[in-house]
């Protein structure tokens, strides 16, 4: 039986390297999906906005380049997205969700902003959501 070989990052050669810059750019590039509204991304993707969000910003800031994201744009376009039961939604004009709303509250600790949202409030949305045998709607 022969020896198996394994794959290393010198074989890979330059696909061995991650390409921050290209990444960063081309995550940045959806930071403001909600101001291009001439766009199939627009309608296609809105009920997942934050969601997507959290996880470009997240994957922004592990590679170091979260600063590079118009922070009062995004805390500003997250905060639009509360509903008045305090839940928030994919996009404005969704409705809450508790997936949205982690996503929500995610994005503003990335942010250190938690201090613009009533904790007790979105726990109340949240709490709202539980049913008797402890799952959630």
């Amino acid at each position: 039986m022969g020896t198996k070989h394994l794959t290393t990052p010198d074989d890979l050669g330059e696909r061995s390297q991650l390409l921050v810059d290209k990444h960063a750019a081309y995550i940045a590039s959806f930071s403001q999906i909600w101001e291009v509204t001439d766009k199939i991304e627009f309608v296609a993707t809105e009920h997942f906005w934050m969601s997507g969000m959290y996880w470009g910003l997240t994957a922004l800031h592990l590679v170091g380049r979260l600063g590079e994201i118009d922070q009062e744009k995004v805390v500003t376009w997250v905060l639009s997205c509360q509903h008045s039961n305090w839940g928030f939604g994919g996009s404005a004009r969704n409705d809450p969700h508790m997936l949205y709303t982690l996503s929500a509250i995610q994005i503003l600790a990335l942010y250190d902003k938690l201090d613009l949202v009533d904790a007790s409030k979105v726990a109340t949305y949240v709490a709202s959501l539980q049913r008797a045998d402890g799952s959630f709607t």
